[in-house]
């Protein structure tokens, strides 16, 4: 039995000897030279950024070693060693004008390649004449402008943007741009979108190329009237060129001279989200509207002294003549009608305007009970609590 036993293990050492041997190492001279060979050829077939990011993972990694023990155990020189971090700066540098290509962002492109032409270091990575190209080309495509100013322009500006993306031989140049116009030249073709599409579409987004923004408000006035649900003598044909604020603002002059409240509170309102920035005046304008709409819900409701309270109340924001006129009226209709309701109302606290609410002392101006009229809460003033900029759907509100 014992003899049995050490020939067995003496068959086990035998097959440990005739094991295969091991891999080469990954810290071998001949797998590093390869590696940092492959830099060059990977960065030229990187279309956007996240291709190079597992050869930057492996040179990472590489580069933090110790360069003693690579050339002592491995025998890497310290000069080849010193190529990992060219490498990188390579790789950081071209990431970067990849990036700068994606976003349409032609003069960042322009300035990284700049700045990678002032340095030598990656020079045995790749050949020079491979920057100097795509820096010359970078360098032309910084003057070349693509058209905003006619509504015919956004097909052009489609080719513009194509053409980019073949003379960088980058399909992913300004694809965001792309799509976004595509979009629009689909919906500029369709005669009855939807209205979320043409919201989503056509509202401006501050962080968007200005080119896009224009064509945006170009196309917008085909067919806003559609997407907010006006009435027929809205649906008006858009002069030449003409953009969706001068649009909006023919739009709003004929819901005033109608006495149409309700459409004048869906066009103001959709107006003021394609500002960045609405103004004081803006929102005055909003609010008088808002005041106005209410007081005649609460007519509606047979609440006569409650409607007066809002109508007062948007009597103390600016307005146009219009609408003044208009609370005149309804105000003198209550008093011949319901005449104790009208007293009612004048005699209870109007809803301050939004600077006056500001100081605590003013709050008493208004009522502070649910019982009394005219009490400032959720449900009957919403419009307080609504941030800047407007809700994309508060002109859906009636």
């Amino acid at each position: 039995m014992r003899s049995a036993s050490f020939i067995f293990a003496f068959l086990l050492l035998l097959s440990f000897g005739r094991a295969e041997p091991p891999q080469e190492s990954e810290a071998s001279p001949v797998h590093l030279r390869k590696l940092i060979a492959d830099v060059g050829p990977c960065c030229l077939a990187a279309k956007i950024p996240s291709d190079l990011d597992s050869l930057y993972a492996k040179v990472s990694a590489l580069s933090k070693m110790d360069a003693s023990v690579l050339w002592t155990k491995h025998g890497l020189p310290l000069n080849e060693f010193q190529e990992f971090h060219h490498a990188l700066y390579l790789m950081n540098q071209w990431r970067e004008y990849l990036d700068a290509l994606s976003k349409g962002n032609r003069t960042a492109a322009y300035r990284t390649l700049h700045n990678l032409m002032g340095n030598q270091q990656w020079l045995t990575l790749m050949p020079r004449s491979e920057v100097l190209s795509r820096y010359e080309k970078c360098y032309q495509l910084e003057f070349v402008s693509i058209p905003d100013e006619h509504y015919s322009d956004l097909p052009k500006a489609i080719d513009a943007i194509l053409k980019f993306q073949q003379q960088l031989d980058n399909p992913d140049a300004l694809d965001k741009q792309l799509k976004i116009l595509q979009q629009l030249e689909k919906l500029a073709q369709n005669s009855q979108p939807r209205e979320d599409e043409v919201t989503s579409l056509c509202n401006p987004d501050p962080n968007e190329d200005g080119y896009i923004t224009n064509l945006k408000m170009l196309v917008l006035p085909f067919k806003v009237a559609t997407a907010l649900d006006l009435g027929k003598e809205y649906q008006l044909p858009p002069k030449e060129d003409e953009k969706a604020p001068d649009f909006l603002s023919r739009l709003n002059e004929l819901a005033l001279q109608q006495g149409d409240m309700r459409t004048l509170w869906k066009i103001r309102t959709y107006e003021q989200t394609l500002k960045h920035d609405p103004t004081e005046w803006d929102r005055e304008q909003i609010e008088c509207l808002d005041f106005c709409l209410y007081g005649r819900a609460k007519e509606a409701a047979n609440q006569y002294n409650v409607a007066v309270i809002y109508y007062r109340s948007a009597l103390h924001r600016e307005a146009a003549p219009e609408i003044i006129h208009f609370i005149s009226t309804r105000l003198e209709e209550i008093k011949k009608t319901f005449p104790e309701d009208y007293a009612n109302g004048m005699n209870s606290p109007i809803f301050p305007r939004k600077e006056d609410a500001r100081g605590t002392h003013l709050y008493g101006r208004f009522p502070s009970q649910p019982h009394m009229p005219g009490y400032m809460n959720d449900t009957m003033d919403p419009f307080y609590r609504t941030p800047a900029p407007y809700k994309k759907t508060l002109w859906k509100k009636y």
